[in-house]
């Protein structure tokens, strides 16, 4: 029997309680066999956790130069809060909001650069700054959520329908952001990348 060209699931039924009812010869073969699948799995999926980093390495690139650059510009162009006579929670404070909401972005860049950093070398360190970088950007969202339907209460006066459609839109915006956001947090707390890390 070549053992090479035998499914890993047929391998690990020879390896397994009936063992020894095959030949010793082709006990040790698929024992080497499984161990070099194995072996070329596992780097595969160190390989997908420093691709991550790579991957966290740009974004927080991206995100420290988009929320200095949206900071500095923020300073300069609302220098006053919104209009005496509105109503909106977040046009009245839309320059401090606006400004926040740059200078959280490039933290969360140095967060992401960090992390990023420790998981191109497999620490568990960069794995939990990214996790909390992660937690961080749901804590945001709900908060945005909140405040958006907040407001968009002030608009049922105007037109329920109105309203209702305003309300279903910054929900469904919210659940599609906390999707993608929920796909990295189920990698990055998985027992297997935890592991690597750790190791």
């Amino acid at each position: 029997m070549n053992v090479k060209t035998q499914t890993t699931e047929a391998l690990l039924q020879i390896l397994g309680s009936e063992r020894s009812s095959y030949p010793t010869d082709l006990v040790a073969a698929a024992e080497s066999e499984v161990s070099r699948r194995t072996a070329g799995e596992e780097e595969l999926f160190r390989t997908k956790i420093e691709r991550s980093g790579t991957i966290c390495i740009w974004l927080g690139g991206f995100f420290v130069v988009w929320g200095l650059s949206m900071a500095l510009m923020g300073l300069f162009v609302f220098e006053t809060g919104g209009p005496a006579h509105e109503e909106s929670f977040v046009f009245r404070n839309f320059n401090v909001l606006y400004v926040g909401g740059a200078i959280l972005q490039a933290v969360t860049g140095l967060g992401l650069l960090w992390g990023g950093m420790g998981l191109r070398k497999l620490q568990d360190v960069g794995r939990i700054i990214v996790l909390a970088v992660l937690w961080v950007g749901f804590a945001c969202l709900l908060l945005f959520t909140v405040a958006m339907l907040s407001d968009v209460v002030s608009y049922a006066e105007a037109s329920v329908l109105l309203a209702l459609i305003m309300a279903a839109g910054v929900t469904a915006n919210s659940v599609f952001w906390a999707f993608l956001l929920w796909l990295p947090l189920r990698f990055f707390r998985s027992p297997r990348v935890r592991e690597v890390c750790s190791g």
